[in-house]
């Protein structure tokens, strides 16, 4: 197991545990495209475990994550304010 950053050709910064050259462990992601962060546990590259992810527009999800969705127990918020208390599975919320 390794660690440290790692700036991707697109601008993406990773900052954390990697396993065999893979995003696995504990770890934080700034995508270039949006501005948004991941800061959590990765799994063979993949935003998998618990997690918090950001977005430049106030947009935010903390909870549990599955091959990169927003998948288990989880609090969505929006940017006006509204909160999303919940199970999510495969990205959207389920109540």
């Amino acid at each position: 197991e390794q660690r440290g950053p790692f700036e991707y050709q697109n601008g993406d910064v990773y900052d954390g545990q990697w396993l065999d050259g893979e995003r696995h462990g504990r770890g934080t992601m700034t995508y270039a495209e949006d501005g948004s962060t991941y800061d959590g546990i990765w799994r063979r590259g993949k935003e998998h475990g618990r997690g918090r992810k950001e977005f430049l527009d106030g947009i935010s999800y903390v909870g549990d994550f599955e091959h990169g969705m927003m998948h288990g127990q989880g609090r969505f918020t929006m940017a006006d304010g509204v909160v999303l208390d919940g199970a999510f599975l495969e990205d959207e919320w389920q109540g």
